[in-house]
């Protein structure tokens, strides 16, 4: 007789990002023998598909399907013979002027159907929109991975309104928990913590898949992120514009999104193209991180950062901009260095640790992995879902 309880979670996609990162992460901890567990995409596969545990029963319902102008939708898909999609692009219209009890219907156009102990939306947007009317389950929740809230007063209203039909939401730092309940006036529940996993047994083998091509006898800096507004990528430029010639440096700049090219004729304009390389996205950035000296994070908005933890985890100082994320586990000056928002103080901050005596390199490298270990290991994070669900 199988005892395990079942377990949905419900996501966009699996292309290289941070909320995907945590969802592969989390996957790859569960206990399969204690759990069950589907995982339904909503926009198709991505770079971490291979990543996912043979464990897991990947279903798919690409809704980029019908997304765009409804005439157009319903036309390109009668024509493609996708009757489906044409009524799931009518029931979430209706839903709009009838009341979203009404997505319920859609049960009958998802691949999965059966009732779940605990269904996940692990993103809000549609994936929550489906947990909270459309997935059978005995409990569901639903991941806050932003480390911001500009929703405007009506969508608070609904994403209140939708929070109801969870038994908890759950974010990822004490700081975004913070964020959440003053932002929503404490009207949405229960909020609970359960941080990202950080498996440093894992990425430190993921670091030996490749040598990166990086120069010998000059300091390594290095920047992961998505290239978007709120993670400023552009002051980490204008910061190695400031140091360019008071240090003797390489800065890899990982990661991919709309503003590249932005970026790309920003570092061209500031004569900086030997310096500072945009990589593009890489989905095993570790191999970069385990030759690194030094990580810097020039994002105002982080719900907590995994690149950073990640890197305290090789054991490289980091130089991170105030946000409510890092602010939850960087204690400035011991385990990391706290910085304003800016190119100047970026800049500042990275003489501090380059001119530091060993000593303080010593002890940013030593408190960082330690506290990977204590609050972000797979053992801790299994613990916190266990108890979550087993509640």
């Amino acid at each position: 007789m199988n005892n395990k309880k079942t377990i949905l979670f419900v996501n966009g996609h699996l292309q290289v990002g941070g909320v995907e990162k945590a969802l592969v992460d989390l996957l790859t901890c569960i206990d399969y023998n204690k759990f069950e567990v589907d995982l339904l995409l909503l926009e198709g596969l991505g770079d971490y598909l291979s990543e996912i545990p043979s464990n897991v029963s990947i279903y798919q319902r690409d809704i980029r399907q019908i997304e765009g102008p409804f005439v157009s939708v319903l036309w390109r898909n009668i024509v493609r013979g996708r009757i489906d999609c044409v009524i799931y692009r009518v029931v979430l219209l209706l839903s709009k002027y009838l009341g979203e009890s009404l997505l319920c219907t859609l049960r009958w156009l998802l691949p999965v159907r059966r009732r779940y102990d605990t269904a996940i939306a692990f993103r809000t947007g549609h994936s929550s929109q489906l947990v909270g009317y459309t997935i059978n389950a005995a409990h569901k929740y639903l991941w806050w991975h932003h480390g911001s809230v500009h929703e405007s007063n009506e969508q608070i209203d609904y994403i209140t309104k939708l929070g109801t039909k969870f038994d908890s939401i759950v974010t990822v730092s004490s700081g975004c928990k913070n964020l959440l309940e003053l932002a929503f006036h404490d009207r949405l529940g229960r909020i609970k913590v359960i941080p990202n996993v950080i498996n440093i047994p894992k990425i430190t083998q993921l670091a030996q898949q490749y040598n990166p091509p990086i120069p010998s006898g000059v300091m390594k800096f290095i920047t992961v992120s998505r290239f978007s507004s709120e993670k400023h990528i552009e002051d980490a430029v204008a910061a190695a514009a400031l140091l360019y010639k008071k240090l003797d440096f390489v800065w890899f700049i990982i990661g991919d999104g709309y503003e590249f090219n932005r970026l790309k004729e920003l570092v061209k304009l500031k004569g900086l193209e030997e310096v500072v390389i945009l990589t593009g996205r890489i989905a095993n950035p570790y191999p970069y991180l385990k030759h690194a000296d030094l990580m810097i994070h020039p994002s105002h908005v982080e719900s907590l950062c995994i690149a950073v933890l990640e890197a305290m985890a090789f054991e490289v100082p980091c130089v991170v901009v105030r946000s409510i994320g890092p602010e939850s586990f960087i204690a400035n000056g011991r385990n990391g260095i706290l910085v304003e928002k800016g190119p100047e103080s970026i800049a500042n901050g990275i003489l501090q640790v380059v001119n530091a005596k060993h000593s303080l390199i010593d002890t940013l490298k030593k408190n960082g992995v330690n506290t990977v270990e204590k609050y972000f290991s797979p053992a801790v994070v299994r613990k916190a879902f266990e108890e979550l669900i087993e509640v």
